[in-house]
């Protein structure tokens, strides 16, 4: 029985995970865009076939420089997380992206710098929210253990929807802020 319990919990949390995945990367970035530029709705199937390659190439060679960074030193790793954050929100938002004319982790730099300690707080802030909910969660004890875990992964969800949204937010305003650079 326990053992069910167990498997059941974690299939739960693995799918709230994979879930938060696709909220945070598409949903969010889709829905928002179409409330601001008014266009007629674009489904999420075609959202999703059309920047998910995009995403998952751009990703894969963002976390290459960042773990290259990181093993000079641990900060300059961080300090490149950080200055490449909006890289999702370029990929889903950015017409000039989409048509080749820049480079996502440089234009990410550009949006970033000058805001870098703001960014930093932010993601900061959604760590240690998770990883206090997430502690409370795994202090549940006896029956209510599991439900203490899926919980905290419900609220760690709406802890991730609230800071991601705030970045793409900050993102938009950044991108009416800063002229895009000629490469």
């Amino acid at each position: 029985m326990n053992d069910s319990l167990q498997m059941l919990s974690q299939l739960g949390l693995s799918l709230l995970s994979l879930l938060e995945a696709m909220f945070l990367f598409l949903l969010v970035p889709l829905k928002i865009n179409e409330v601001n530029s008014k266009n007629s709705e674009t489904s999420f199937k075609t959202y999703f076939f059309q920047h998910m390659g995009s995403l998952t190439v751009e990703g894969i060679r963002m976390t290459a420089y960042v773990i290259l960074w990181g093993l000079l030193l641990i900060i300059p790793g961080l300090f490149k997380q950080i200055r490449w954050y909006f890289m999702p929100f370029i990929i889903a938002c950015d017409k000039n992206y989409q048509e080749g004319k820049i480079d996502v982790l440089k234009r990410s730099n550009e949006l970033v710098k000058g805001i870098t300690p703001l960014i930093a707080v932010i993601i900061l802030f959604d760590f240690f929210a998770q990883y206090f909910i997430d502690s409370m969660g795994q202090s549940f004890q006896g029956p209510l253990q599991y439900f203490g875990l899926f919980a905290s992964g419900l609220l760690t969800l709406g802890v991730s929807i609230y800071t991601y949204t705030l970045l793409y937010q900050i993102y938009k305003v950044r991108v009416s802020e800063v002229p895009l650079t000629e490469e």
